[in-house]
């Protein structure tokens, strides 16, 4: 095989790539301008409750969907991709409610302190919407449909940085980042 053959590359690879990585550089562009309006309007203790929530974030998302979301690229058939994204919707709603009865449970049993108790109530809804996003993106990317894909990026970091920038204009608590998260991913799942 001759190597110049081997590197040529088609105008719909290149399309695609272009379209994908577009959004993702505007996504990125959104969170150049907005992250130090957001870091002047809430306080360092806010970012470290976050960042906390983000960690536990990282755990639930597990619980929530098993990592199926990080599939749906394999199955030879759309139908069985499509199933990989209904078992993440139901199995990954399911597990939204189970963790968030834990978490109420535990709230009121005192078990988790009253400056994290809504950081812990708002946690598996917000990790349900990671996946099931993350799941309807890869859904997206598998047809082909990279201008929705890359939309969605934008759109999630859009929706994020103007919740949170809104939050912080009105003084609202540091919560409100992990709602802006919550509001950035269900931004996303509504493009794709």
């Amino acid at each position: 095989m001759r190597l110049t053959k081997f590197f040529k590359l088609d105008s719909g690879y290149l399309r695609n790539i272009g379209l994908q990585s577009g959004g993702n550089i505007l996504a990125q562009a959104i969170n150049i301008v907005s992250l130090p309006l957001i870091t002047r309007l809430f306080h360092p203790a806010d970012f470290g409750a976050f960042n906390l929530f983000m960690q536990f974030m990282a755990l639930t998302t597990i619980l929530v969907s098993l990592r199926v979301e990080h599939v749906v690229m394999l199955p030879k058939t759309d139908d069985q991709a499509k199933e990989l994204v209904g078992f993440v919707a139901g199995f990954g709603a399911m597990s939204c409610a189970g963790l968030t009865g834990i978490c109420l449970g535990l709230v009121v049993a005192g078990l988790i302190p009253l400056k994290y108790q809504i950081w812990a109530l708002i946690l598996p809804l917000t990790s349900f919407l990671i996946v099931f996003a993350q799941a309807a993106q890869q859904l997206s990317q598998r047809s082909e449909d990279f201008r929705k894909s890359g939309m969605s990026e934008v759109a999630n970091r859009a929706g994020n940085g103007l919740v949170s920038i809104g939050a912080g204009l009105l003084g609202l608590p540091g919560v409100w980042l992990g709602v802006a998260t919550a509001t950035g991913f269900a931004s996303k799942i509504l493009v794709v």
